[in-house]
Protein backbone atom coordinates (compact mmCIF):
# COMPACT_ATOMS: atom_id res chain seq x y z
CA UNK A 1 0.00 0.00 0.00
CA UNK A 2 2.88 2.36 0.82
CA UNK A 3 4.38 1.60 -2.61
CA UNK A 4 1.18 2.63 -4.38
CA UNK A 5 0.96 5.82 -2.32
CA UNK A 6 4.60 6.69 -3.13
CA UNK A 7 3.99 6.09 -6.85
CA UNK A 8 0.85 8.23 -6.74
CA UNK A 9 2.73 11.09 -4.99
CA UNK A 10 5.56 10.80 -7.52
CA UNK A 11 3.11 11.06 -10.41
CA UNK A 12 1.54 14.20 -8.94
CA UNK A 13 4.94 15.83 -8.45
CA UNK A 14 6.11 14.74 -11.93
CA UNK A 15 2.95 16.13 -13.50
CA UNK A 16 3.49 19.44 -11.73
CA UNK A 17 7.12 19.61 -12.86
CA UNK A 18 6.31 18.64 -16.46
CA UNK A 19 3.19 20.77 -16.87
CA UNK A 20 4.39 23.62 -14.71
CA UNK A 21 1.05 24.16 -12.96
CA UNK A 22 -1.67 22.38 -11.10
CA UNK A 23 -5.00 24.06 -11.70
CA UNK A 24 -7.59 24.58 -8.99
CA UNK A 25 -10.33 24.73 -11.58
CA UNK A 26 -10.74 23.10 -14.96
CA UNK A 27 -14.06 24.22 -16.41
CA UNK A 28 -15.65 23.83 -19.82
CA UNK A 29 -18.36 26.14 -21.11
CA UNK A 30 -19.98 26.43 -24.52
CA UNK A 31 -17.15 28.63 -25.84
CA UNK A 32 -14.33 28.31 -23.29
CA UNK A 33 -12.03 25.77 -21.74
CA UNK A 34 -10.97 27.48 -18.51
CA UNK A 35 -8.04 26.63 -16.26
CA UNK A 36 -7.53 28.69 -13.12
CA UNK A 37 -4.23 28.57 -11.23
CA UNK A 38 -4.45 26.95 -7.80
CA UNK A 39 -3.31 30.19 -6.11
CA UNK A 40 -6.31 32.16 -7.43
CA UNK A 41 -9.35 32.46 -5.20
CA UNK A 42 -12.29 31.59 -7.45
CA UNK A 43 -14.78 33.71 -5.53
CA UNK A 44 -12.48 36.76 -5.90
CA UNK A 45 -12.05 35.96 -9.59
CA UNK A 46 -15.78 35.97 -10.22
CA UNK A 47 -16.19 39.12 -8.13
CA UNK A 48 -13.42 40.82 -10.10
CA UNK A 49 -15.14 40.09 -13.40
CA UNK A 50 -18.32 41.65 -12.00
CA UNK A 51 -20.59 38.86 -13.15
CA UNK A 52 -23.13 39.13 -10.34
CA UNK A 53 -25.66 41.13 -12.28
CA UNK A 54 -28.47 38.63 -11.84
CA UNK A 55 -27.47 36.53 -8.82
CA UNK A 56 -26.26 37.45 -5.33
CA UNK A 57 -23.76 34.92 -4.06
CA UNK A 58 -21.87 34.74 -0.79
CA UNK A 59 -18.46 33.16 -0.42
CA UNK A 60 -19.81 30.13 1.43
CA UNK A 61 -18.79 26.78 0.02
CA UNK A 62 -22.39 25.54 -0.04
CA UNK A 63 -23.04 27.84 -3.01
CA UNK A 64 -19.96 26.85 -5.05
CA UNK A 65 -22.02 25.05 -7.70
CA UNK A 66 -24.12 28.19 -8.17
CA UNK A 67 -20.90 30.19 -8.43
CA UNK A 68 -19.55 27.85 -11.13
CA UNK A 69 -22.79 27.94 -13.12
CA UNK A 70 -22.93 31.72 -12.88
CA UNK A 71 -19.30 32.08 -13.95
CA UNK A 72 -19.82 29.70 -16.91
CA UNK A 73 -22.96 31.48 -18.03
CA UNK A 74 -21.38 34.93 -17.74
CA UNK A 75 -18.27 33.88 -19.69
CA UNK A 76 -20.45 32.65 -22.54
CA UNK A 77 -22.51 35.87 -22.35
CA UNK A 78 -19.29 37.84 -22.69
CA UNK A 79 -18.37 35.82 -25.78
CA UNK A 80 -21.78 36.55 -27.32
CA UNK A 81 -21.55 40.26 -26.44
CA UNK A 82 -18.10 40.58 -28.04
CA UNK A 83 -19.43 38.69 -31.10
CA UNK A 84 -22.32 41.14 -31.34
CA UNK A 85 -20.05 44.17 -31.01
CA UNK A 86 -17.75 42.87 -33.77
CA UNK A 87 -20.76 41.62 -35.77
CA UNK A 88 -18.94 38.32 -36.18
CA UNK A 89 -21.10 35.38 -35.16
CA UNK A 90 -19.46 31.97 -34.84
CA UNK A 91 -21.36 29.58 -32.70
CA UNK A 92 -18.77 26.81 -32.76
CA UNK A 93 -15.63 28.26 -31.29
CA UNK A 94 -13.48 26.91 -28.48
CA UNK A 95 -11.14 29.28 -26.71
CA UNK A 96 -8.66 28.25 -24.05
CA UNK A 97 -8.52 30.57 -21.04
CA UNK A 98 -5.71 30.22 -18.49
CA UNK A 99 -5.79 32.49 -15.47
CA UNK A 100 -2.50 32.67 -13.55
CA UNK A 101 -1.85 34.05 -10.08
CA UNK A 102 0.88 36.38 -11.42
CA UNK A 103 2.42 37.72 -14.63
CA UNK A 104 5.49 35.46 -14.38
CA UNK A 105 4.00 32.45 -16.25
CA UNK A 106 2.77 34.74 -19.05
CA UNK A 107 6.19 36.37 -19.33
CA UNK A 108 7.75 32.90 -19.48
CA UNK A 109 5.38 31.83 -22.27
CA UNK A 110 6.06 35.03 -24.22
CA UNK A 111 9.83 34.67 -23.81
CA UNK A 112 9.61 31.33 -25.66
CA UNK A 113 7.94 32.95 -28.68
CA UNK A 114 9.46 36.43 -28.79
CA UNK A 115 12.95 37.81 -28.31
CA UNK A 116 13.47 40.27 -25.50
CA UNK A 117 11.31 40.84 -22.46
CA UNK A 118 7.59 41.34 -22.95
CA UNK A 119 5.66 42.45 -19.91
CA UNK A 120 1.94 42.12 -20.42
CA UNK A 121 -0.92 41.18 -18.09
CA UNK A 122 -2.77 39.29 -20.84
CA UNK A 123 -2.01 37.69 -24.16
CA UNK A 124 -3.90 35.74 -26.83
CA UNK A 125 -1.85 33.02 -28.52
CA UNK A 126 -3.51 32.68 -31.95
CA UNK A 127 -1.58 29.53 -32.81
CA UNK A 128 -2.79 27.65 -29.72
CA UNK A 129 -6.10 29.56 -29.39
CA UNK A 130 -5.43 30.28 -25.72
CA UNK A 131 -5.91 33.47 -23.71
CA UNK A 132 -3.39 33.89 -20.89
CA UNK A 133 -4.34 36.35 -18.15
CA UNK A 134 -2.74 37.45 -14.89
CA UNK A 135 -5.28 37.44 -12.04
CA UNK A 136 -3.97 40.55 -10.22
CA UNK A 137 -4.38 42.61 -13.41
CA UNK A 138 -7.61 41.02 -14.65
CA UNK A 139 -10.60 43.15 -15.59
CA UNK A 140 -13.74 42.36 -17.59
CA UNK A 141 -12.54 44.78 -20.30
CA UNK A 142 -9.19 43.01 -20.55
CA UNK A 143 -10.90 39.65 -20.96
CA UNK A 144 -13.31 41.08 -23.58
CA UNK A 145 -10.32 42.53 -25.47
CA UNK A 146 -8.61 39.14 -25.57
CA UNK A 147 -11.87 37.39 -26.55
CA UNK A 148 -12.08 39.83 -29.46
CA UNK A 149 -8.59 38.74 -30.54
CA UNK A 150 -9.73 35.11 -30.37
CA UNK A 151 -12.83 35.75 -32.47
CA UNK A 152 -10.91 37.79 -35.05
CA UNK A 153 -8.22 35.12 -35.28
CA UNK A 154 -10.78 32.39 -35.93
CA UNK A 155 -12.99 34.36 -38.32
CA UNK A 156 -10.53 35.77 -40.85
CA UNK A 157 -8.78 33.34 -43.20
CA UNK A 158 -6.05 35.92 -43.73
CA UNK A 159 -5.68 37.68 -40.39
CA UNK A 160 -5.83 41.48 -40.41
CA UNK A 161 -2.65 43.38 -39.54
CA UNK A 162 -1.81 43.81 -35.86
CA UNK A 163 -2.88 47.48 -36.03
CA UNK A 164 -6.30 46.61 -37.46
CA UNK A 165 -6.79 43.89 -34.86
CA UNK A 166 -5.93 46.33 -32.06
CA UNK A 167 -8.35 48.90 -33.49
CA UNK A 168 -11.15 46.29 -33.51
CA UNK A 169 -10.28 45.10 -30.01
CA UNK A 170 -10.08 48.71 -28.82
CA UNK A 171 -13.57 49.23 -30.21
CA UNK A 172 -14.73 46.28 -28.11
CA UNK A 173 -13.08 47.88 -25.05
CA UNK A 174 -14.92 51.13 -25.77
CA UNK A 175 -18.32 49.42 -26.22
CA UNK A 176 -17.96 47.16 -23.15
CA UNK A 177 -17.40 50.13 -20.83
Amino acid sequence: MKQIFKIFCFLIVATTVICGHLYALDLRTKYFSVEVDDNVDFYSLVRKLDVFSSVTISSSSSESSVLLRTFSRELDKMYMEVSDILDIHMYKNSIGLKIFSSRAPIEHILSKHYSGNRFTPSYFDAERKIIYISFPDLTANMLAHEVAHAIISKYFVVPPSAKVQEILCGYVDFKIQ
